[in-house]
């Protein structure tokens, strides 16, 4: 969601600013790829932290559970 929000604005930023100064085309679209890029890897570095505490869980849930079964043995 906030992905979609920081891309939407930057291009029209970029657009806007196009319209005022051509010049400034090449350095702009970096930053709009910066921007993009940055976007992508927080939203996947946060899909693996999610994953990586949903992994976790389990792993904590499976040893407990042997735990129990080892010591009730």
């Amino acid at each position: 969601m906030f992905g979609m929000i920081s891309v939407i604005l930057s291009l029209i930023v970029y657009i806007v600013i196009l319209k005022k100064n051509a010049k400034m085309e090449k350095k702009l679209w970096y930053l709009v790829l910066l921007m993009v890029g940055a976007t992508v890897v927080v939203s996947i570095l946060m899909g693996f932290h999610i994953s990586l505490g949903t992994s976790t869980k389990y792993l904590n849930e499976t040893v407990g559970n042997w735990a129990k079964q080892v010591i009730a043995q």
